[in-house]
């Protein structure tokens, strides 16, 4: 019986982290690929991009992280993609998505 308890325990915490992970995963960028990082005229837009590719200052589709991988260009670490990393990019088309890890520092 206990065994059974830990058991069910166990799917129960694999059952809520999947759920929140979920949560997590999804995403609206900007139509370059990144997560907006600052406003113009009041609106959200991606400075990376201002002025160098168009979508910098629309939305994209909603689109899910889960199961996909993102790589620093710099030192190549690949680590699962999520919103909340740091110069994240989403490249749909290729194997990785893109992120700066703070390998070369932030200065």
């Amino acid at each position: 019986m206990v065994n059974i308890l830990i058991m069910f325990a166990l799917n129960v915490k694999k059952l809520l982290y999947a759920i929140r992970r979920g949560d997590k995963m999804k995403i609206q960028l900007m139509k370059c690929g990144h997560k907006p990082n600052a406003t113009s005229n009041g609106k959200p837009c991606c400075v990376i991009c201002a002025g160098i590719k168009s979508g910098h200052d629309e939305f994209g589709e909603i689109i899910d992280l889960a199961n996909r991988e993102c790589k620093c260009p710099m030192c190549k670490k690949i680590v699962p993609s999520d919103k909340h990393i740091a110069f994240f990019e989403f490249k749909p088309t290729e194997k990785y998505d893109e992120h700066y890890d703070g390998c070369r520092g932030w200065d």
